[in-house]
């Protein structure tokens, strides 16, 4: 196929430079004769039309090579002199992007994602401040350079080294006079290209801003000195913009839908081509200490209902005199994360890999999260690193240096705010080819829910059993896959959490509480769940 970036100008094309609506990369219009069109995208069919006029046909035609500005129309809008091609272009929206022609090369091409709404160039005056947003992230695109702007939902694909050394330039503030006066940027490494017009390369300037990949500082803060006063870019005045950072923002429209237009969701792109990852990973070198299975019908007498362990749940920091005993660990692990079953492949039924059951949710019957164990403190265990093998139920112990051991559980401390040292670390790390087999742009959010709905799990079984539990929000992942003689690419930590025996003090009696709380619903609920919890566990 060819680029849409390097395809040449039609004869006697006009260059304007200026922002012209255009046919996307990856988009090419075949005519096929007798009035058909066709339009392809990535090489597959996407939309066919029938009676198409010679003169629409022209004009859709220099849409692919720049040569005729065309106007979309707005839904609603009158289709104006040619009502066929306003009809067809209403058809084609998401296939249109904003461009800036100059000497038959198209220099910039803006793409919205999740929005048909053509981009809008800001007007810019010689004196005006712009700068890079902090909120915008080059990438490859399709043998391209792009930058994407996730807060706009725009996407701009670089046609000429031009454009890239304006953008390197603008790494820094300056003003727009400056930022366009500079000397050819030249091919390295590449066949000469023409050089654009200063008209066609502040057209560029102007359609970055608007798509907010370059930014315009216009806001003085509140208190500046007049005039003098340092103006702000958006993204470091308004509120909502300025609390965002841009992996986060970038992570957020990546794995969902709507602001993305990649791949996306459970699309199998590695079957037929990898083999997909084991339900259960191999065990690891090591000393293997079976875990005793706890009795059903002992656990059901004694556990308090889902309302109970609901309301009484509660992140504790500090352990009791004694410690957890290896029974209690090992019910709590037999509860959490054993593997209650296996089942498939079912290639008829969409599902052609085997999975397992467990007492946790997870999409797709993935199941990549694995336990390590940290232990500090535990009645019938010993100090060191441990991973937990939920097929078999039992511990593998780990070759952990003592020296790495301190170091997972004083980062652990911090993480909980510097008051506890951990009698138990639970580090939950991802098998992420497990699920990146099935999911596509989604894989890591997967995972990050995995993590939150067993992190609940873990906190209702451990609030049922009288443990103290506590789960972090932050963990070392280059420690820990060290620390387990992991690959970090291939298996790394996501999550982590404190386990222990409960405080010897009792709660705060009712009654007793911070001098800032405000009651709200049924604030009686969770000390009356404490109570009745604990005198299930006495009888």
């Amino acid at each position: 196929m060819t680029s849409t970036l390097s395809r040449p100008a039609a004869p006697g094309a006009v260059d304007v430079p200026h922002a012209r609506t255009v046919f996307r990369t990856g988009v090419d219009l075949v005519e096929e004769g007798g009035g058909a069109v066709r339009l392809d995208f990535l090489g597959r069919e996407v939309l066919r039309f029938r009676g198409v006029t010679d003169s629409s046909q022209d004009r859709l035609r220099h849409m692919t090579i720049g040569g005729t500005p065309v106007t979309t129309p707005t839904p609603g809008e009158r289709p104006g002199s040619d009502p066929q091609l306003a009809a067809i272009l209403t058809r084609c929206r998401i296939f249109l992007a904003q461009a800036v022609v100059s000497g038959g090369q198209r220099l910039l091409e803006i793409e919205r994602v999740g929005s048909d709404e053509p981009v809008q160039p800001t007007a810019l005056r010689d004196e005006d401040e712009v700068q890079l947003s902090r909120l915008a992230l080059a990438h490859r695109f399709r043998d391209e350079i792009a930058w994407q702007a996730p807060a706009t939902g725009a996407r701009a694909v670089i046609g000429h080294p031009a454009v890239s050394a304006l953008l390197d330039r603008l790494a820094r503030r300056r003003r727009v006079d400056d930022a366009l006066d500079r000397g050819p940027a030249g091919s390295p490494g590449g066949p000469a290209v023409p050089e654009p017009t200063p008209a066609a390369l502040r057209a560029v300037l102007e359609l970055l801003t608007g798509a907010g990949i370059v930014e315009r500082a216009t806001t003085r803060p509140a208190g500046s000195a007049g005039p003098g006063g340092p103006a702000l870019l958006p993204s470091e005045s308004d509120p909502v913009l300025r609390q965002w950072e841009l992996a986060d923002l970038l992570f957020h429209t990546r794995s969902r839908l709507g602001r993305t237009d990649a791949p996306f969701g459970g699309r199998f792109p590695f079957v037929d081509v990898l083999d997909p990852q084991p339900t259960v990973k191999a065990l690891p070198p090591g000393r293997r200490l079976d875990l005793t299975v706890p009795d059903f019908t002992e656990i059901a007498d004694r556990d308090g209902s889902v309302l109970e362990v609901m309301e009484a749940r509660r992140s504790v920091r500090g352990y009791g005199s004694a410690p957890m005993s290896l029974d209690a660990l090992g019910e709590f692990l037999y509860r959490v994360a054993r593997v209650r079953g296996s089942y498939g492949p079912r290639p008829t039924a969409g599902m052609p890999y085997a999975a397992t059951s467990r007492p946790y949710p997870c999409g797709g019957g993935a199941y990549e999260l694995e336990f390590y164990l940290t232990v500090r403190r535990c009645d019938g265990l010993e100090t060191g690193c441990y991973y937990y093998d939920p097929a078999g139920h039992a511990l593998i112990a780990l070759d952990t240096p003592p020296a790495a051991q301190t170091a997972l559980l004083d980062t652990a401390s911090t993480s909980a705010g510097g008051t506890v040292v951990p009698d138990v670390l639970i580090t939950l790390t991802s098998r992420f080819a497990r699920v990146s087999w099935k999911y596509q742009a989604i894989a890591y959010a997967v995972t990050l829910k995995h993590v939150g709905v067993l992190y609940q799990s873990m906190y209702l079984v451990a609030t049922a059993m009288g443990l103290a539990p506590c789960g972090l929000g932050s963990g070392d992942s280059q420690m820990a896959a060290d620390a387990f003689g992991l690959d970090y690419l291939q298996e790394s930590s996501v999550g982590d959490f404190l386990l222990g025996s409960l405080p010897d003090a009792a709660p705060a009696p009712s009654g007793v509480a911070p001098t800032d709380w405000r009651p709200g619903l049924s604030p009686d609920w969770p000390l009356a769940a404490a109570r009745r919890l604990e005198r299930r566990r006495d009888a």
